[in-house]
């Protein structure tokens, strides 16, 4: 049972805001800077729990534009995380050297200070990983389990929220996808507008199979979530300011012919200073 810790960190899924709208205004030489905290709760079998509490700095940079798409960077500048269960205790700062060498450590510290591009298509808000800049297989499964999962493609995807113009106060609408064996469907509706800023509701579901490679070994992961969230965005420029999101994940883990039920509840909040 101990064998699956690594992979329990695979389970939750890392989720991005994007609607079809008018034009994201950005400059070039813009910087945002995100901070992230999220603690969860999740419930084992044989009735064993793991408290996982994650805080994450990160800075976004318009580094150049065209006529359809920005060019992004996304630097994960700090983490600090903790976690219990399972019989183990496990602490990272990035900040301190003596945390480097340890097992999370080595996955963790390449990924630190390290830019990663992305193309922010100025109409849909659609995120595109620059080829050759692909997120780690390992540190996306590790971070996961608090809600970071890839962590430089979520956080910067979740920089933005595109509002049609013509949506007024208590109007809804949905958006459905299936990306990598995962259906996400999203429901919005916008809960007040003042001096063109919007808070809207977000209600998503996420099932799906998935399989991924980790540290050498298949893991697949069954996912049922729902989520339940706040956003504040700015309609003229399509900048979000703050999302909160509660989640309720179902499902299991499954690597090295071990399979082990998950059910966990998350609480994340994102800020973005630009």
């Amino acid at each position: 049972m101990k064998n699956l810790i690594p992979f329990i960190l695979s389970f939750v899924s890392a989720f991005s805001f994007a609607q079809n709208s008018k034009i994201i205004i950005l400059t070039k030489g813009q910087e945002i800077e995100v901070s992230t905290t999220s603690s969860s709760l999740s419930e084992l079998s044989m009735g064993m729990t793991m408290n996982n509490n994650t805080a994450t700095t990160s800075k976004l940079v318009v580094v150049d534009e065209d006529q359809d798409s920005y060019k992004l960077t996304s630097t994960l500048t700090k983490m600090k995380l903790s976690m219990e269960g399972m019989g183990k205790n496990v602490e990272y700062d990035s900040e301190k050297s003596e945390d480097k060498d340890s097992e999370i450590g080595k996955l963790i510290n390449d990924k630190i200070n390290k830019a990663s591009n992305f193309l922010l298509n100025k109409l849909t808000g659609k995120i595109t990983v620059v080829k050759g800049n692909e997120s780690d297989e390992n540190i996306g499964g590790m971070m996961s389990m608090s809600s970071m999962g890839d962590v430089a493609t979520s956080l910067t995807g979740d920089a933005f929220l595109v509002i049609s113009s013509d949506k007024k106060v208590g109007e809804s609408w949905s958006d459905t996808t299936s990306i990598n064996g995962l259906i996400t469907k999203k429901n919005y509706k916008i809960l007040s507008i003042q001096n063109d800023i919007a808070n809207v509701e977000l209600k998503e579901t996420i099932k799906g199979t998935t399989e991924k490679e980790m540290q050498g070994n298949s893991i697949i992961m069954k996912t049922d979530a729902k989520l339940d969230g706040k956003i504040t965005s700015n309609l003229k420029t399509g900048l979000v300011y703050m999302i909160k999101m509660d989640s309720e994940i179902n499902g299991s883990v499954e690597a090295m012919g071990q399979e082990m039920p998950v059910s966990s509840k998350t609480t994340t909040t994102t800020l973005f200073n630009q």
